[in-house]
């Protein structure tokens, strides 16, 4: 057994007898995670597999910090995206909810950044708010973004989505109904549609 990473690692080298055949392998576990420090010597089968459900444990979590790393992720795609990389789900939840538990990741964060990204690409609240939750943020998560979005402005966003796709505005009844349709796919109300069309009248 020795220390890793200033002593916060501990790299156990394991050897398996059977008969004349002998096989070693090197499991890791976070020090801070363990209850008592392991002793050299022989192992039990149940401390044995103790010890491997740890390393995979801390392989885990090492996966799960760098997911994190590479950019803000509910718990729930936390979980996904590890098993899509082989971990197991029940340790991948295990894991994950250990790393939001400490503070590595804040939920209600990561879904407004994803709110704030939906605003840049002048969706409506609707959208917006379905894109969050098909992300896998929770409730609460929501009820942040929805309490952002108050503070914005849809019918001005929606205004600029007008410009920008360079949208006629309709002149007859048929016309209407193609535009109004068009903006409702990007999460706007009906209402906040026509109060964007007289205002771009207005102007």
């Amino acid at each position: 057994m020795r220390a890793a990473d200033g002593g916060a690692r501990l790299l156990l080298h394991i050897q398996i007898s059977q008969g004349e055949q002998a096989n070693r392998e090197i499991l890791t576990a976070f020090a801070a995670r363990l209850s008592h420090v392991p002793q050299c010597g022989a192992l039990s089968e149940c401390e044995y597999k103790d010890l491997v459900a740890e390393d995979q444990m801390t392989k885990a979590l090492d996966m799960g910090l760098r997911l994190l790393g590479a950019g803000a992720v509910s718990q729930v795609r936390l979980i996904q995206k590890m098993q899509q990389r082989g971990v197991g789900k029940e340790i991948a939840t295990a894991a994950a909810a250990e790393l939001f538990a400490r503070g590595y990741a804040d939920e209600a964060a990561g879904a407004l950044r994803e709110a704030e990204k939906g605003i840049g690409k002048l969706w409506g609240d609707r959208r917006i708010l379905l894109d969050v939750r098909a992300k896998g943020y929770g409730e609460a998560s929501l009820v942040a973004v929805k309490n952002f979005l108050l503070a914005q402005n849809a019918v001005k966003r929606c205004e600029k989505l007008i410009a920008r796709r360079r949208m006629a505005l309709p002149l007859t009844e048929a016309d209407a109904a193609r535009f109004v349709s068009s903006l409702v796919r990007y999460g706007y109300t009906v209402h906040e549609i026509k109060q964007a069309i007289s205002q771009k009248n207005e102007h």
